[in-house]
C-alpha cells in the first residue's frame, strides 16, 4: 500500500476513534447529568421530607400548647363565670329581700327547724328585719316549741340573714353564709 492510502487509513482510523472517544464522553457525560439530576432530585426530596417532618413536629408542638392554653382559658372563664353568678345571686337576693322583706321570716322559721332545740333559743337578725320578725313571734315560738324564743339585733348581720343558737348549737342562715355555700360548691 502506498503511504497516500496508509495516510488515509490511519487518519480514518484515527478519527474513528476520536470519533468513538467523543461519543463516549458524550455518553459519559450524559451519565453525569443523569446522577447528577437524581443526585439533585434526591437531596431535594430529602431537605423537603426533612423540613416536612420538622414543620410537623411543630404543629404538634404548637397543638399541644393550643390545648393547653384552651384549658387554661376554659378554667378561667368558668370561674368568671361562677363569680358573676355569684354576683347576680347575692344582687337578686338583696333586691328580692328589698321587695319582699317578710322573706326574712320563712328564712328564720327554716333556720329554726333545722336547729337543734334547747331550753333557750336566740334567733339573731339585722336591725331591718327586726320588725317583721316580731310581727311573726308567735309563728315563730310554734316551730321551736319554746315561749323562751328571744330575738337578738347583730349589727353585723345583713338584711335577710339570720342566725340561731341554742346551747347545743348553731344554725347560720345568712346571707354571707349561703354565698360562700355556693362559692364552696362552684368551686370559687
Amino acid at each position: 500500500m502506498s503511504i497516500e492510502a496508509e495516510k488515509s487509513t490511519t487518519i480514518s482510523a484515527a478519527l474513528r476513534e476520536a470519533e468513538a472517544i467523543i461519543e463516549g464522553a458524550k455518553q459519559r457525560a450524559q451519565e453525569i447529568l443523569k446522577e447528577a439530576a437524581d443526585s439533585h432530585a434526591a437531596a431535594h426530596q430529602e431537605g423537603f421530607d426533612k423540613g416536612f417532618n420538622e414543620a410537623q413536629e411543630q404543629v404538634a408542638r404548637l397543638a399541644i400548647r393550643l390545648i393547653s392554653e384552651q384549658d387554661k382559658l376554659n378554667l378561667l372563664l368558668s370561674k368568671k363565670a361562677a363569680q358573676l353568678a355569684l354576683a347576680i345571686a347575692e344582687t337578686v337576693i338583696e333586691e328580692e329581700l328589698k321587695i319582699e322583706p317578710s322573706l326574712v321570716v320563712n328564712i328564720a322559721n327554716k333556720a329554726l327547724r333545722e336547729a337543734v332545740i334547747g331550753d333557750e333559743v336566740k334567733l339573731f337578725v339585722s336591725e331591718q328585719d327586726r320588725p317583721a320578725i316580731e310581727q311573726r313571734i308567735a309563728a315563730l315560738k310554734q316551730t321551736v316549741n319554746s315561749s323562751k324564743l328571744s330575738i337578738v339585733v347583730d349589727p353585723e348581720l345583713r338584711a335577710g340573714s339570720c342566725r340561731v343558737t341554742t346551747a347545743v348549737g348553731e344554725v347560720d342562715a345568712s346571707v354571707n353564709h349561703f354565698l360562700s355555700l355556693i362559692k364552696e360548691n362552684l368551686g370559687v
